[in-house]
């Protein structure tokens, strides 16, 4: 189950990766994959996550910003709105962190195990 969800989540990162170019065109963007990123985000197993790693939860604001600008591209199609859901994916890909693992991983157990 948990790797089912994994993949799911990468894969739609991916996607949403693929889609933070400058020559997005409304009728290829899926706001799904945004939705699937902010359903991740506010899920229980995310959040305990975040609170185990970091120490406190994510509230989500900047996946929430961005499935909301993009259902608002997708129904206005303007430039403006272009422009806003841009500049969101633009912020969260600047404020993306990648772990640092404190531990290192083990190939085997300790000898005095």
């Amino acid at each position: 189950m948990a790797d089912a969800s994994s993949s799911t989540s990468s894969t739609s990162n991916e996607s949403i990766s693929q889609e933070s170019g400058q020559d997005l065109d409304p009728d290829t963007v899926r706001c799904l994959d945004m939705f699937t990123a902010y359903r991740n985000c506010i899920s229980s197993r995310y959040q305990f996550r975040q609170y185990y790693i970091h120490g406190k939860f994510n509230d989500c604001k900047m996946e929430r910003a961005i499935l909301t600008s993009c259902f608002k591209w997708k129904a206005k199609k303007s430039q403006e709105t272009k422009e806003i859901f841009l500049n969101n994916l633009a912020k969260r890909d600047e404020h993306k962190s990648y772990s640092n693992p404190v531990w290192k991983a083990r190939t085997s157990p300790p000898r005095d195990w």
